[in-house]
């Protein structure tokens, strides 16, 4: 079972991202799926109508 867990963290540090991604990237992608049109927004409680 170690072998196979040490097997596989030696395959992530193998197989990972080759570029270096810088955190002003992240935000960027971030802020782009933030104001995405084609985000759906949903309220869980919607105080404007009365319930029944």
């Amino acid at each position: 079972m170690i072998r196979i867990f040490i097997a596989l963290l030696f395959s992530t540090f193998l197989f990972g991202q080759s570029d270096d991604v810088s955190v002003q990237d992240i935000i960027q992608a971030m802020d782009d799926n933030l104001n995405a049109k084609s985000r759906v927004m949903t309220r869980k409680n919607d105080c404007s109508r009365p319930s029944i």
